[in-house]
């Protein structure tokens, strides 16, 4: 069993998919398979990652991605597809590092410069939304902005839980 015969069984798989013959939960079937023949295949491992991405299984799909890249560590497609599913989780400063380490490999990548400023620019609208709201509550006198001045913000959480919220607000 070979990278030749990985490589066969990826072609046809992606032949299958794009042809509609192939559902996302039978291309990981396929990647899978594939996956055995070949195990350092990098880009079984990228395409595996996307098919999970669509699936909704995030995590394995972070991992697929990752172990592309351990096995491949300059392909950028690998690098690209972590980056927007990290994105898509709203995992900024995740997403920024692995642009860098896609951009280090290939500085002339357009488009991942652009993506690394969009998430970039999430960040500090975070970071700044975060501060605009502290002042507005604290001129109100309401007592999340101890609370909010007091909590370590972490940019990739889009909400504090409701249960944090209803304590701080109990508490003032």
């Amino acid at each position: 069993m070979t990278s030749a015969l990985a490589s066969r069984l990826l072609q046809d798989g992606l032949d299958m998919h794009r042809r509609g013959a192939v559902t996302d939960a039978a291309a990981v079937k396929f990647l899978r398979e594939a996956i055995k023949v070949a195990p350092k295949h990098a880009a079984a491992h990228n395409l595996l990652g996307g098919a999970l991405k669509q699936l909704g299984r995030t995590d394995e799909a972070l991992a697929s991605f990752d172990r592309a890249i351990s096995h491949q560590p300059d392909f950028i497609d690998a690098y690209v597809n972590r980056a927007d599913l990290l994105m898509t989780l709203n995992r900024l400063a995740e997403a920024v590092d692995t642009y860098d380490r896609a951009l280090a490999i290939r500085p002339s990548f357009f488009q991942g410069w652009c993506n690394r400023g969009v998430a970039l620019g999430s960040i500090r609208r975070a970071s700044a939304v975060r501060r605009i709201g502290i002042v507005g509550l604290g001129k109100m006198g309401h007592p999340m902005a101890r609370h909010l001045a007091r909590a370590k913000f972490d940019v990739e959480a889009k909400i504090l839980p409701t249960s944090t919220m209803r304590e701080a607000s109990e508490s003032g």
